[in-house]
């Protein structure tokens, strides 16, 4: 029997609602797999330059999606997305929100997902053979006001001079 799995979202929530997200995704074992920190700078390694460009694909790929503030970091990155939806979700689409945990066309999970799948085929193309790029999960925060989308900003853009306080710095 396996243990059940912790689900970090919030119970009851739609992740496809117009909002403000910031995310966070860990490599496999938090593994330097995308660069260095160099005299506070982030110098992307030829993985990280496939996870930047595929981050900032995203919008390509995901109807209402813009991007905002990111990095990529050795380990990790940190990213905020911006949903805007044409419309409100259809009584199908709330009856679908009630499989908690099933997959949501639109929803920041499915974004992510798809955004780990894409650059986890290229460094396996890249290295030939498959590889494991990403943790499970991913930590998200729904913004809530314009303070808090500048806090996040700050941080993600400071990121790089930290590395040697991050709690992911390994």
């Amino acid at each position: 029997m396996w243990p059940e799995r912790k689900i970090s979202r919030w119970r009851g929530y739609d992740y496809r609602l117009d909002g403000v997200y910031v995310v966070t995704i860990c490599t496999h074992e938090r593994r330097p797999a995308f660069g260095k920190i160099e005299n506070g700078q982030m110098r992307l390694h030829p993985f990280g330059k496939v996870a930047h460009a595929r981050w900032q694909a995203i919008p390509k790929h995901h109807q209402g999606v813009t991007l905002d503030s990111f990095v990529v970091m050795p380990n990790h990155i940190h990213g905020i997305l911006s949903l805007e939806n044409e419309a409100p979700p259809t009584q199908e689409q709330e009856n679908e929100l009630r499989l908690f945990g099933s997959p949501q066309s639109g929803s920041i999970s499915t974004i992510i997902g798809s955004f780990k799948s894409s650059v986890t085929r290229k460094i396996g193309e890249a290295r030939h053979c498959p590889t494991k790029v990403w943790q499970e999960r991913f930590w998200d925060h729904i913004i809530r006001d314009e303070h808090d989308l500048q806090r996040q900003r700050e941080y993600i853009f400071n990121n790089p001079a930290n590395w040697d306080t991050d709690e992911l710095h390994p």
